[in-house]
């Protein structure tokens, strides 16, 4: 397969499953926050991801199948593709306020479509590139993350705000469908493999089990306190359109930016001490996050803070793709191995969501009075954001907490690169 085609392979793959899971991760939790239903509510959008975090259970089947053929990996690609789109078309026919349960229900499902085609590709990028390439790799993977994210968040909810839920489902769907085309169009057969694929060798590895707890220390800071970032936006006040625009900025627009940074940061400083870098920046950055949800309770310093961990949520992804790409290249099962590190990252998704959600529920309770207050919309937000201080209290200590806590698991990813073993 030439270089130039498994970029864009790669790009189509991630942008399709970035908006499904930016719809997940990053616009439920707004829908669930506007809908006044309670945070703890909003442990149904991580349990969603149970089969990303499952899916090295299954990925000897997966890897196993994606070998028996020269098209399997196409195969595996589009069907899992198409099943995503299906399931938003679905989505659209449901209303959410009275069947919550059968919309997560339906996230789920779209977790083992989207984790199939992320095993199958990943499986394939290890394989097919050399360790210099691999940062390029990820690199473009998390462009279009970025730019799936953006469809997944900013148009979701702003078509949510002005016609419907279910108009909104069905864009994402048609989306989907869009960027399975290259899929279906590019000729790229790959060689058939024999060695038996199995979980069982790769959980008798300890060195996967070293390697997958330290990709979890470096990125569960920025997991725990990106994941109620939307609902904060909508206790702030901002409408549902606004929230959709900063969510985006936030989490998809840093994507794009912060690739190319870091992957400049790698090329200039070496792999360790960029990720030294990256850890000191994001330690500073939620200390003066904490300090601000009781001190100064700035809107300035919060959408400015947020922003600032959307760039170093989007960086971090190139130091855990890369660490976890470079360990596995010698093995004989790469798939298999790729997607039990891979639990770092989906494990880091569910406990961090689970755990702010219930941290948040501890301290807001009154949740109609936080939506009594009439929305600010796009065309207030920069003279308000300059001007206007003050949270609610029990906001405030929600997520003073919480930023807290990401900055006391970031010294241990920074101890941890002290004993990181990684050759430049």
């Amino acid at each position: 397969m030439k270089t130039s085609t498994l970029y864009t392979l790669s790009f189509s793959v991630y942008i399709a499953v970035s908006i499904f899971s930016f719809c997940l991760y990053g616009s439920m939790p707004a829908l669930l926050a506007k809908a006044q239903m309670p945070p703890q509510t909003f442990s149904y959008v991580y349990l969603a991801l149970l089969p990303f975090i499952l899916s090295f259970f299954y990925s000897g089947f997966v890897e196993s199948y994606r070998k028996k053929s020269p098209l399997s990996f196409k195969m595996l690609a589009v069907c899992a593709q198409c099943g995503i789109s299906v399931c938003f078309f679905i989505l659209a026919l449901l209303d959410m306020a009275d069947n919550v349960h059968c919309i997560f229900a339906l996230f789920t499902l779209m977790s083992l479509f989207a984790s199939v085609a992320i095993i199958s590709l990943n499986g394939v990028g290890i394989e097919k590139t050399s360790a210099a390439q691999k940062p390029r790799l990820n690199t473009i993977m998390l462009i279009a993350s970025g730019l799936g994210g953006i469809i997944g968040v900013i148009v979701c909810l702003m078509l949510c705000e002005w016609f419907s839920f279910s108009v909104a489902m069905l864009v994402l769907g048609s989306a989907i469908l869009l960027f399975t085309l290259p899929l279906l169009m590019l000729h790229y057969p790959l060689s058939v493999g024999t060695h038996k694929q199995s979980i069982i060798k790769t959980l008798k590895n300890a060195a996967n089990w070293r390697d997958i707890s330290a990709l979890i220390l470096i990125v569960f800071p920025l997991t725990l306190s990106s994941s109620t970032s939307s609902a904060l936006f909508v206790y702030l006040g901002f409408d549902l359109q606004l929230v959709g625009i900063l969510s985006g900025v936030l989490n998809c627009l840093a994507l794009l930016i912060a690739s190319p940074l870091v992957y400049l940061l790698i090329q200039k400083l070496g792999f360790i001490n960029a990720l030294r870098t990256v850890l000191i920046f994001e330690m500073l950055m939620f200390i003066v996050l904490a300090l601000n949800m009781q001190l100064w309770q700035s809107h300035l310093l919060i959408v400015g803070g947020l922003f600032l961990e959307g760039l170093c949520f989007g960086g971090q992804f190139i130091f855990l793709y890369t660490l976890g790409m470079r360990w596995c290249e010698d093995s004989q099962q790469s798939g298999v191995d790729f997607s039990f590190l891979r639990l770092s990252e989906n494990a880091a998704f569910i406990l961090s969501g689970v755990l702010a959600s219930q941290i948040l529920g501890l301290f807001i309770q009154d949740i109609e009075s936080l939506n009594a207050q009439p929305s600010i919309p796009l065309s207030e937000f920069l003279p308000h954001i300059l001007t206007h201080f003050g949270v609610a209290p029990e906001v405030g200590l929600g997520y003073m907490s919480i930023f807290s806590l990401s900055a006391i698991f970031v010294l241990f990813g920074l101890w941890l690169t002290q004993n990181l073993h990684f050759k430049e």
